[in-house]
Order: C-alpha cells, then sequence, then structure tokens
C-alpha cells in the first residue's frame, strides 16, 4: 500500500469521526426539544419514534462501517506481514480450525518440508543437500553462468550428473531417498502430469497436485491411470496372492509349520481374531517385521495357484517386481512396460471385437501417405461386418448416437475413479512407508485406528458382532428415505461435509500420493541450488538388458518361422514380409514428403502449424548428441533455432528482454542468431502444458517408417500487468495472461520438471 493511499485512509478515519459526533450532537438536541415537548404534554410525540428509527439506522450503518474499516487494517497488516515475513517453518499436521484467507495462498506443506529437510533429517544428506549447505555457508561462490549471450550471472547450480551413467551419479541424491526410488517416481511423473495450473483453492493436507475437479476427459489421461492402476493396485493384489499360495503350497515347510501352529492355538484359546489384530498392528508400525513374515520373492517365478517355483513368462528373470519377469535397465522399468502393454492389450481386444476378427490374423492396411486415424479402420471393419451379416439395421443405426454418447459421458467419472483409486492406495504404501522428508509417524496414526478393535475384540463375541452386523445392514437397506433426508440435511447446513471426512483429510492427511511425493523431491533439489538429474541407467544393466532383449526377440521369431512354415508353407513368411515392406517403403516416403512440404510451408508461406513442427522429428545428429541441462535446452519458438535457459540471477537482464528489472529465477530464450530473445520469470508461469509435436497418430506413423523419435513441446502459461488507458484518460492496471510455445525441446520432461519445482506456485493438475 502506497503512502498517498495511506494519507487518504487516514483522512476518511477522521472525517467519519467529525461527521459521527456532528450527527450525535444534532441527535442529542432535538432529543432534548422533543423531551421537552413530552413534559407538556401526556403522549409521546411521533416525531420522537421517527428520530430514534433514524438514529438506530444511522448507528447500524456506522457499525457496518466501522467492520469494513476493521477487515481493511487487518487485511493491510497481512500484507505487510507477508513482505517481512520469516522463513518457512515445518507445517503442522492438521489445521485446528481450517485455513484462513491468507493459508489459501500461501506455499504449501511440500514447499516447507523442501526448505526444511536438511533440518528435520540432520542424519540424512544426500548430495543435494550437501551443496546447499554449501550455498548458506558461503563455501561456494557465485560463478558465470554457462549460457552464451547473456549478462546474468547465475548463482552456483550444481550439476549432480545430468546426462551421465548412473555409476557416476553421486548416491543418494536427497537423504533417505535411493536413486533408483527416486528415479522411478521421476519415470512415472513424467508421464501422468501433462497439463497442470496454478489454484487457489484449498488443498487436503496442504499439499498441491491434486486433481482438478473439472479434469477433461482424455484417452491419454486414461490410459495414465490405467497403468498406475496396474502398477500399484493389481501388482499389489498379485504379490499378495502368490504370497498366500506359498503359505498354502508347504514349499517353505518351517514357516508355513510356524502360521499353522500360530492359527491353531489362537483357535484353541478363542483368541483368533484379537492375534489377527495383533499381527496387523505388527506390520504397519515395525517395517522389518514384514520381511520376516513375507519373505520378499520375485512374483514371476511363484505360481498363483500351487504356490511352487515356475520358469517366468519372459523365460528370463531380469526382475523381482513383474509378473513376467522381464530384464530391464532401471528398477521398476519392467512393470511400467507391463502396465504399457496391459493398456494396449485391452484396446487390442475391444478392436478386434468390434471389427469381428480373431487375435492371430494376418493384419491388412492401406496408406495414403497421410497420418491415418487408428479408430477409423476399426469402425469402418465393424460396420463392413454387420452389414456382411444382415445385422445393419434401422434399430442399429437409431441406437449407436446414444450409446456411444452415453459411453463417451461416463467415461470422464470412470476415468477420474480409477485415479482416485490409484491416489488411495499410494498414499496408503506411502503412509506405511513414509519417505523422508514426510513425517515417519504415520504408521503410529494408521495402527491407533486399530487399538479400538483390539480392544473389543477381547468384549465381542461372535454372536454379538454378528447380530450388530445384521442389525445395521437391515436398517442400511429399509431406511432409504430417511438416509436420504439426513444426507439432504448434511449437503444445506454442512456443504463439503463430504471432503471434510475423506480419507485424505482424516486418517491419510498430509500424506502424499506419488506424484505429490516427487515434486517435493524435485523442491529439495532446487531449493539446495541442486538440480536432480534426470533418471540414469546403469551401463551393465543396459547392456545386459539389450542383450537378453535381443535373444528372446531371436527366439520368438525362429519360432513363428518355424509355426509359418508348419502351417502354411515356407513361402507365405516371405510373402507377407515384402508385401509389409513396401507398405512401410510407402509409407515412409509420404512422411518425408509431408516434412519437406512443412519445410516450405514455414519459410514461403509463413504458416504457424508449419513452423510449430519444424524440428519436432530427431535429426540423426541430434540422436548422437546428449540433451543439454540442468540449465540449458535446445529449444525452437516459432520455428527459430534457439536455447532455452534457466536463470537464478543476482542482477538484471540485458537489452532484448521483456523488461529491465531485477529477477529471481527466469526462463530465457535466446535465438542461435541473438536477433531475438524473450525472459519469463518463472514466479509470473500459471500454466503448463505438455504437446505433442505431431499428435499420437502422427508419432506412431514417424516411429514405424522412419525409425526416429518425435521432439516434442511445451506450452507456458504467464502473468503480466499491463496498463489500459481508458478514454477518459486514466490508467489502470490489469493483469494479463500470455503464453508462449517452445517447441521440439531437448529434454522437454526435464525442462518441466525444474518450472514446476523452482517456484512458491500451488499447483494441480488439469
Amino acid at each position: 500500500m502506497s503512502d498517498e493511499v495511506q494519507m487518504a485512509y487516514e483522512r476518511q478515519l477522521a472525517y467519519d469521526d467529525q461527521l459521527s459526533h456532528e450527527n450525535k450532537m444534532r441527535y442529542q438536541n432535538q432529543r432534548a426539544s422533543f423531551d421537552h415537548t413530552a413534559t407538556q404534554n401526556s403522549q409521546v410525540p411521533r416525531e420522537i419514534q421517527m428520530a430514534e428509527e433514524r438514529q438506530r439506522e444511522y448507528e447500524n450503518q456506522i457499525a457496518r462501517e466501522q467492520q469494513i474499516i476493521q477487515e481493511n487494517q487487518i487485511a493491510y497488516q497481512r500484507e505487510i506481514g507477508q513482505q517481512n515475513q520469516a522463513p518457512l517453518q515445518a507445517p503442522q499436521d492438521s489445521y485446528s480450525n481450517g485455513p484462513d484467507a491468507s493459508e489459501i495462498d500461501a506455499p504449501t506443506a511440500s514447499h516447507a518440508l523442501a526448505a526444511t529437510s536438511k533440518v528435520e533429517y540432520p542424519e540424512e544428506k544426500g548430495a543435494a543437500q550437501i551443496h546447499g549447505e554449501k550455498i548458506s555457508t558461503g563455501k561456494h561462490p557465485v560463478i558465470p553462468s554457462d549460457a552464451d549471450d547473456h549478462t546474468i550471472t547465475d548463482m552456483a547450480t550444481a550439476n549432480l550428473g545430468w546426462r551421465e551413467a548412473a555409476e557416476k551419479v553421486p548416491d543418494p541424491l536427497v537423504g533417505g531417498v535411493p536413486n533408483e526410488v527416486l528415479w522411478t517416481l521421476v519415470r512415472r511423473f513424467d508421464k501422468q502430469v501433462q497439463h497442470v495450473r496454478v489454484t487457489h483453492d484449498y488443498l487436503p493436507g496442504d499439499l498441491d497436485l491434486n486433481v482438478s475437479k473439472d479434469e477433461q476427459f482424455s484417452p491419454d489421461r486414461l490410459r495414465a491411470n490405467v497403468e498406475r492402476l496396474y502398477m500399484t493396485v493389481i501388482i499389489g493384489l498379485v504379490t499378495f496372492v502368490k504370497h498366500i499360495a506359498r503359505i498354502r503350497s508347504w514349499e517353505d515347510k518351517e514357516r508355513t509349520a510356524t502360521f499353522c501352529a500360530v492359527y491353531f492355538l489362537g483357535w484353541v484359546v478363542d483368541l483368533l481374531t484379537p492375534l489377527a489384530i495383533t499381527t496387523l498392528i505388527l506390520l504397519i508400525v515395525y517395517p522389518p517385521a514384514r520381511s520376516t513374515i513375507f519373505p520378499p520373492a520375485a512374483i514371476a517365478t511363484i505360481d498363483s495357484k500351487t504356490g511352487q517355483a515356475k520358469t517366468p513368462a519372459s523365460g528370463h528373470l531380469g526382475s523381482h517386481d513383474s509378473m513376467t519377469g522381464a530384464v530391464e535397465s532401471q528398477p521398476g522399468e519392467a512393470v511400467e512396460q507391463e502396465a504399457h502393454n496391459f493398456v494396449t492389450g485391452f484396446g487390442a481386444i475391444a478392436i478386434s471385437s468390434a471389427a469381428g476378427k480373431p487375435h492371430n490374423d494376418a493384419e491388412q492396411s492401406d496408406s495414403k501417405g497421410n497420418m491415418p486415424d487408428a479408430l477409423a479402420p476399426a469402425l469402418q471393419a465393424a460396420d463392413a461386418k454387420d452389414s456382411s451379416e444382415g445385422t445393419d439395421t434401422a434399430s442399429k443405426k437409431t441406437t449407436k448416437k446414444p450409446v456411444e454418447e452415453a459411453m463417451w459421458e461416463h467415461a470422464r467419472p470412470f476415468m477420474q475413479y480409477v485415479g482416485t483409486v490409484a491416489d488411495i492406495w499410494e498414499r496408503f504404501a506411502n503412509a506405511l512407508s513414509p519417505t523422508p522428508p514426510f513425517s515417519r509417524k504415520q504408521p503410529l496414526k494408521i495402527a491407533a485406528v486399530f487399538v479400538p478393535m483390539l480392544l473389543a475384540s477381547f468384549i465381542v463375541t461372535p454372536y454379538i458382532l454378528m447380530k450388530a452386523l445384521t442389525f445395521f445392514g437391515g436398517v442400511g437397506f429399509y431406511s432409504q428415505p430417511y438416509i436420504n433426508k439426513g444426507l439432504n440435511y448434511l449437503n444445506t447446513n454442512y456443504p463439503g461435509w463430504q471432503e471434510k471426512i475423506s480419507l485424505q483429510n482424516t486418517l491419510l492427511e498430509a500424506v502424499p500420493t506419488n506424484a505429490q511425493l516427487t515434486i517435493t523431491l524435485l523442491r529439495i533439489g532446487e531449493i539446495n541450488h541442486a538440480p536432480l538429474p534426470p533418471p540414469a541407467a546403469h551401463t551393465h544393466k543396459a547392456k545386459h538388458a539389450e542383450l537378453v532383449a535381443g535373444q528372446v526377440e531371436a527366439e520368438a521369431e525362429a519360432q513363428e518361422a518355424e509355426e509359418n512354415e508348419h502351417e502354411h508353407g515356407a513361402q507365405k513368411p516371405k510373402a507377407s514380409k515384402r508385401i509389409l515392406g513396401l507398405f512401410k517403403g510407402g509409407a515412409k516416403g509420404a512422411v518425408q514428403t509431408a516434412i519437406h512440404t512443412d519445410h516450405l510451408k514455414a519459410k514461403v508461406v509463413g504458416s504457424s502449424a508449419a513452423k510449430n513442427r519444424l524440428g519436432a522429428v530427431a535429426e540423426q545428429k541430434d540422436l548422437k548428441q546428449k540433451p543439454k541441462g540442468p540449465k540449458t535446452y535446445a529449444a525452437r519458438y516459432r520455428g527459430v533455432k534457439g536455447t532455452a535457459v534457466i536463470i537464478e540471477s543476482a542482477g538484471t537482464l540485458q537489452a532484448g528482454a521483456l523488461e529491465e528489472k531485477e529477477l529471481t529465477t527466469a526462463l530465457q530464450w535466446t535465438s542461435d542468431n541473438g536477433k531475438e530473445s524473450w525472459t519469463v520469470s518463472v514466479g509470473d508461469i500459471v500454466e503448463v502444458e505438455k504437446l505433442g509435436g505431431f499428435g499420437w497418430k502422427g508419432k506412431v506413423v514417424v516411429g514405424w517408417t522412419l525409425d526416429r523419435w518425435i521432439v516434442d513441446a511445451v506450452r507456458i502459461s504467464y502473468k503480466i500487468n499491463a496498463s489500459i488507458t481508458t478514454e477518459t484518460g486514466q490508467v489502470s492496471e490489469h493483469t494479463v495472461i500470455e503464453e508462449r510455445l517452445i517447441t521440439a525441446v531437448m529434454g522437454r520432461e526435464e525442462l518441466v520438471n525444474r518450472l514446476l519445482s523452482m517456484g512458491n506456485q500451488r499447483w494441480e493438475c488439469v
């Protein structure tokens, strides 16, 4: 608040006081005159009543004005306090009376935990925290940035092994989190988080990166949620089933005998329920007991029916947490590929069912050189099948559109339901096995829920339990009208009560999902000026994975050739391969023609769409060149080659930027010829969206025909203050949202992760 506004504010207070005093004196004089008249007459004049009513109205108005003045004073003091606020403190476990307006726009608990991680856990320090201590103690000097063509000096941003093999990266990067676990989280985070924006809403558990309520449906989001469901819920349930199968199989006689003896001992003394609850509490509060009672084993080597050992489905045991046992160059990679193939398999079944084609029929396709619609052939095949069978009736045509609309209408709730189930599973997993810097007391909180159940199990008999269950079951079944009335009452008098009693606001409060955990770990690196390097593979593991994958592929091809020769003769495979080669060659020529056409449209016609596609298909020289980082990233803007630089500034911007002002962190893009440049403050970013270079159809075609990968884009929306002059000559300040679309970004995932974790924004997924 400026000095002029403060002086005007004080003058208004003085004027209000003077006006109140004058009105009060006028009322007293008028009341004295009326009182004198009232003594002469036995009745109270009508004028006195009117004066009293006017006085009450005036006093109410004064009270309302004073309330507004007090609220303005509180807001002013709060604004001054925010400008001089102390460093972030560790968050409380919960809000006593809910957050006020100032807390809704404050940094989240994730920011606070990242800032205090080295204070809360001084015994656990990773390479990032150690570098941050050197910065804070002044042992690490400020050095010039490694970016070219700018005059800003950067803080000493550490390179902890970007684009290096895993053996050369210090382990751990973050205290308490092994690098392999960290990189698994980051890899899945990159796939899950595609579009985020700033939110000012209340955050459950004071953790951001929740899913927005108005999240729109898209096939990519549905696929990501189903893959998360596979990697968390399905794999977890399969692991549990196979553990039970191992116990029942008596393969490990000593362990099964122990389970059997304890079980029947509890049955004899009638303490089976307390024994089960006590075992559950032990597993929750004492993690070493989990590996003792349920020794870890590769789930791919256990038969779920017999519990005995078997050969993995992949033929080789290269991973322990996947159902196929496939080889992997990085931990968690095999189960991620399984999840991908799981969704792809469902899609293939759906398309085959729609077209009426068995999954082992030879595929036939046609191409006209353009990017095809992947759904059109399946839908056309389904229509053709119906026509050939005589089922293409009028009723089919009239029901087609309503049924399709109903399915698309329910696709969004289904996608959100799948995501919610995966979120709850991840929260329970992170509560049972907390990861620093989050609280390690969460297992005790969950175990406390079972303590009353344990005490009640000694008192409540099976008869009482069954009577209670059947009673409440009957009440719930036959009291639907009263339940509806109760729900309507709660919705009317206590809006939002469902959210307040949800798991993430009660039992799992302040427990993160994997995405929230990942953004917190990334923020730890940024706060300590040591950005966490992207996932890296161990050299020997990568070579072994490639060798085994080559052997498996060769064996599969040999087996397929043998089967084809046995069923169709030796000439069939050769003919089919020849036809496929001709089709691929034609499609390759069409794709190359489309790429050259984009270059002509961009240079001659100036098409903005063509400019945005320039450089999207990686050249051979780009494949050999490692992406830069952690501060510089090759990128294009409007088709022009350049470099995007993340700057932690200690100076001012050079000429050519948007305006000359001091910045703490900024994203600056400069063309290779130095003629174009722009800068966006990281604190002003309000939305970040990942975009495909060619769309998913184009990515499939280019990848298959050219054996090259697509370099994707990112759209950044940010706010600026704009001055608008009205017709009367008055100047007003407004906040305007502008966008920057940078394409062909080498290392896009790393750039986006840094932008999301550098500022104090509160993000939500949309």
